[in-house]
């Protein structure tokens, strides 16, 4: 989980060995260029995850972010993400109004 720890967000009791032996999803797709890209994409990181791609509203912006980020994929369409051939898991931190209908596509598509 994570607390806040003067000002910044700190992951705590996290790590690579409380996950499933048998999880092999380890390529992460990131639709959000907040609080997803400054905080879950380097949490995920530590845990041993690899971040495929970015998306957000602006291209300039989330390509700006992808390369801060070393994010290889960066676009301003979600469908891009969620439909990437190396994207096993995709996190929504977008508004929450946008997140019924990208869930609902994530699960048709990765079922």
């Amino acid at each position: 989980y994570q607390r806040r720890v003067r000002g910044k967000f700190v992951a705590k009791n996290l790590q690579s060995s409380n996950f499933p032996k048998r999880m092999s999803i380890k390529k992460i797709g990131i639709i959000g260029t907040g609080w997803g890209v400054s905080v879950q994409a380097p949490l995920f990181r530590t845990l041993g995850f690899s971040i495929e791609g970015l998306c957000g509203r602006s291209i300039q912006k989330t390509q700006e972010l992808a390369n801060k980020y070393n994010i290889p994929f960066a676009t301003s369409n979600w469908r891009d993400i969620v439909e990437h051939e190396h994207i096993q898991l995709v996190l929504i931190v977008t508004p929450p109004a946008l997140h019924k209908q990208i869930a609902l596509v994530t699960l048709f598509l990765f079922n």
